[in-house]
């Protein structure tokens, strides 16, 4: 049977299962700690606009646009693109030659004058490929090389 007066009783909050989130230390946010203050969030949370890590820092491959990728992960992507400019003077055509070959010709190229002028692409190759024009020209010609 309820006293008379309940409200001098405290409230019971179940204590969270073990290996529950709130059943961890508290962060070094949420212990005031004052090296971290200036980059600690509403909810405890540590971000850093630029951190330092030191030892091995294990990224998984992301899977969200928000997620961190590591320089592994970046190197094989970004080594499926190549791009650079072509400077022509007086030119009809120009030998593009990659840094490091692609392994076979599956790439897309895509080109972009700085003036109006017809441009394409010829002898495709893993090592590169010739952009030609329509007319000599003074300028420069930049390109994509997407591996597929």
């Amino acid at each position: 049977m309820p006293h008379e007066d309940d409200s001098r009783l405290e409230p019971h909050t179940p204590k969270p299962p073990p290996g529950d989130k709130k059943d961890k230390a508290p962060s070094r946010c949420q212990r005031g700690d004052p090296r971290v203050q200036t980059a600690c969030q509403p909810g405890g949370r540590f971000k850093a606009d630029s951190p330092t890590f030191t030892g091995t820092v294990t990224v998984p491959d992301p899977a969200a646009d928000s997620d961190a990728a590591s320089k592994s992960y970046v190197d094989a992507d970004s080594a499926k693109i190549k791009r650079g400019s072509a400077t022509f003077a007086a030119e009809a055509s120009k030998a593009v030659v990659f840094g490091a070959a692609f392994a076979d010709t599956n790439y897309r190229i895509t080109l972009s004058p700085d003036a109006e002028v017809a441009t394409w692409y010829a002898d495709k190759a893993v090592g590169g490929f010739t952009i030609h024009t329509s007319a000599n020209h003074t300028g420069d010609v930049d390109w994509v090389a997407a591996h597929d």
